[in-house]
C-alpha cells in the first residue's frame, strides 16, 4: 500500500492479493468492504476477486491487480501491467521502464 503518480495526480494503492484478511488493506478499502462499495466475490477460499461498485458501474479486481483510490474516492482496479506501466511510487524520481512510453515520458 502507499501512494503513486498517476497521469501527475497522486492516488492511493494496494496489491490485492485475493486474500480477504490481507494485512496491508487500507481504511479506505476495510472502509468500502463495510460499506459495500466492495464485495467478495465467490466463498473466500483461495485466491478471491473483488467487486468495485462506483455507482455507475461494477469492476472485478482479480488477485495480482491494483485497487487505486483516486483523490476524488473513486476505487477501481488496474491490471499489474498497466499499474507497471503507468504508475509510480510518489516519492520515485524516475518512471519504471515500461512507463518511458506512458504518461511519464514528457515529465
Amino acid at each position: 500500500m502507499g501512494q503513486f503518480l498517476h497521469a501527475r495526480q497522486v492516488v492511493e494503492a494496494v496489491h490485492w492479493t485475493g486474500d480477504p484478511w490481507q494485512p496491508d488493506q487500507p481504511g479506505w478499502l476495510k472502509q468500502a468492504l463495510k460499506d459495500g462499495t466492495a464485495a467478495l466475490e465467490g466463498d473466500g477460499c483461495g485466491p478471491t476477486p473483488l467487486r468495485l461498485h462506483d455507482g455507475e458501474s461494477v469492476r472485478t479486481a482479480r488477485p495480482g491487480d491494483w485497487i487505486v483510490r483516486s483523490p476524488e474516492g473513486t476505487i477501481y482496479p488496474v491490471s499489474a501491467p498497466q499499474f507497471r506501466a503507468f504508475f509510480r511510487k510518489a516519492d520515485d524520481t524516475q518512471p519504471s521502464a515500461d512507463a518511458a512510453q506512458g504518461p511519464f515520458a514528457r515529465i
